[in-house]
């Protein structure tokens, strides 16, 4: 996890983003959930309300499989104005990178 990572002021938090605000926080990490139409919503919804607070988060989400219009369903329910995904590379070959051992599976 993050501690092992050697960062220690990161504190993940879980929670229903059907069911509940976001809770107060600096960052917020937005990652292989846009698989789902309605988790995307969701996850747009809750991380606009947490943008509109009187507490600004830095937002990071990532679109990476793209599934149809799931990435443009979030950034419509998040709100923002001008919010759009940027591509750019990273020279990083694997599957994530806070993990000791390639985690690929066969999804078929």
């Amino acid at each position: 996890g993050a501690r092992e990572a050697g960062a220690d002021a990161v504190e993940p938090v879980a929670f229903d983003v059907f069911k509940e605000a976001l809770p107060p926080c600096d960052v917020i990490v937005v990652a292989d959930v846009f698989y789902d139409r309605s988790l995307a919503v969701a996850c747009g919804d809750a991380v606009g309300r947490a943008l509109r607070a009187a507490r600004r988060p830095l937002l990071v989400a990532t679109d990476s499989q793209r599934y149809a219009g799931h990435g443009d369903a979030f950034l419509a329910a998040l709100g923002a104005k001008n919010a759009a995904f940027r591509r750019s590379v990273v020279a990083f070959e694997g599957s994530g990178l806070l993990v000791e051992e390639d985690q690929r599976y066969d999804a078929s």
